[in-house]
């Protein structure tokens, strides 16, 4: 079926979204990780909850910041390693995301989903959390992290793939990354870390 060259461009408008606001730079996300309280982040906040690019931009931050010890926790670092963050999400990301979860599950029969997904966007804190049983394993561990890097929940030891959380009632935020360590006779693994974001102040 064919359309005429107008009906064509206003079929293609309709399904086309345009930003709210444009997007922040590096600079900006980096203030969002590091300084979540400061004055003047809201609308960030909020554009990072809907835009897909700067989620995922967010997500590889978060991941950096967590893995670096809380003494060089400085703005300095952050961006220096930011400024090579940008290249590996222009080219790697999505492949990057696909091998981690393929690589992940490479031995293993998936008998339950990643609950919350990666990536996803929450009304409430989620108060199950769902991961794929793995053969040979002496049991798990659920830790779940802020923005800052601190560990604010953790698990005791788990003989199943799944474990119910009470949050802190004192919990605030935007966005969480869950990781499960693998609890093996010989060799501990972990899956994660998987980040979902929240819609703050619905409360747990």
């Amino acid at each position: 079926m064919s359309h005429p060259k107008d009906e064509l461009r206003n079929l293609y408008q309709k399904h086309f979204t345009k930003q709210s606001t444009p997007c922040p730079d590096t600079d900006r996300l980096c203030d969002l990780i590091v300084s979540p309280s400061a004055d003047g982040l809201d609308p960030i906040r909020e554009h990072v909850l809907v835009c897909v690019s700067c989620a995922t931009d967010f997500k590889e931050l978060l991941s950096i910041h967590r893995v670096v010890p809380s003494r060089r926790h400085s703005g300095a670092y952050l961006l220096a390693g930011a400024a090579l963050l940008i290249l590996a999400v222009l080219a790697h990301w999505i492949g990057q995301t696909s091998a981690r979860v393929a690589e992940t599950f490479r031995s293993s029969k998936v008998s339950r989903a990643i609950e919350p997904l990666d990536g996803s966007r929450l009304n409430r804190l989620p108060t199950h959390f769902d991961w794929p049983d793995l053969p040979n394993v002496a049991g798990y561990e659920l830790i779940v992290y802020n923005t800052q890097g601190q560990k604010i929940l953790k698990s005791g030891p788990l003989d199943q793939s799944e474990c119910q959380v009470d949050w802190p009632k004192a919990t605030s935020g935007y966005a969480f990354a869950w990781e499960i360590k693998v609890l093996g006779p010989s060799n501990p693994a972990q899956l994660g870390p998987f980040i979902f974001f929240y819609a703050s102040g619905q409360g747990p």
